[in-house]
């Protein structure tokens, strides 16, 4: 009778740690706002050109999934099966939206990737990643301990991180960015008129060419390393009250793009590049 009883237990307990499936859809309008909640996981965002919502994956264990749609707003994520059971219910979802969007993510411990979002992106992430491609418009990003990468994007970018590195490649338009002690990073053939401010987190900005506006690098610890085209050096102007600053370009032609770096206990090096080595910019000290 007894292990009668613990069969029975078993067969009860199963569904609710087994994963589901998903796949369905909502129908949206082309700039649709989108609200996502996956407590841990994954969650791919991809667009196309339909005026619908597309998910797939499947449910992780204490996991349910949710969402709807009324055509100019839609809600989904997954929710906890079990409300007695402490485990943070997670899944792993792909879910296509229409280009023109608006997607608002939130995750406790998971990873966001984000691909070809034209609209509005927001995303708050505790930890795990957070990585965006190919997006334009409004990208907005919150971090406490996760790191983000935005690569080939275009339009106005807020980030904001503690302990999780930044790294931008490639990205044009305006961006503001903001960490505790996470390093950050600028590179490719575009650079975002900037301001980055850190407190502990080092800088580091590869700018060749600075074509157009200007950038603002503050922290209060942190080094602060800026590469430049020898050639087109912009003007630069330096500062650090308790570290060592390394500028070898004195003189800066006139009306060129500027450069402000800041700290307060860091060291500042400027140095010209000289090619690429490993992915990595190389240069003279």
């Amino acid at each position: 009778m007894t292990r009668v009883a613990l069969v029975l237990l078993v067969l009860v307990a199963a569904p609710l740690g087994a994963q589901s499936q998903i796949r369905t859809g909502f129908r949206a309008t082309h700039d649709v706002s989108l609200r996502i909640w996956v407590p841990v996981g994954l969650v791919r965002v991809v667009t196309w050109d339909r005026d619908s919502i597309g998910i797939d994956g499947v449910t992780g264990r204490n996991g349910k999934f949710f969402g709807g749609s009324s055509g100019s707003a839609a809600k989904l994520g997954i929710d906890a099966r079990n409300a007695n059971d402490v485990t943070l219910p997670g899944g792993d979802l792909t879910v296509s939206v229409p280009r023109r969007a608006r997607v608002w993510i939130k995750m406790t411990a998971g990873h966001v990737d984000a691909d070809g979002v034209a609209g509005e992106l927001e995303v708050f992430v505790v930890g795990g990643s957070i990585a965006v491609r190919n997006a334009s418009g409004v990208v907005s990003v919150e971090s406490i301990d996760a790191p983000v990468t935005i690569d080939q994007a275009s339009g106005s970018l807020r980030i904001r991180g503690g302990r999780g590195s930044v790294t931008l490649h490639d990205v044009d338009g305006t961006a503001t960015i903001a960490t505790v002690s996470g390093a950050v990073e600028l590179s490719g053939a575009r650079i975002p008129d900037s301001r980055v401010e850190t407190i502990g987190g080092s800088i580091t900005v590869d700018a060749r060419p600075l074509r157009h506006g200007a950038l603002d690098l503050q922290t209060h610890a942190g080094d602060i390393t800026v590469i430049v085209d020898g050639a087109h050096v912009p003007l630069l102007d330096l500062v650090s009250r308790g570290g060592r600053v390394i500028n070898p370009f004195i003189k800066a032609a006139r009306g060129a793009p500027g450069i402000t770096a800041r700290s307060f206990k860091g060291a500042i090096n400027v140095r010209a590049g000289s090619g690429v080595k490993g992915g990595k910019p190389v240069g003279s000290p």
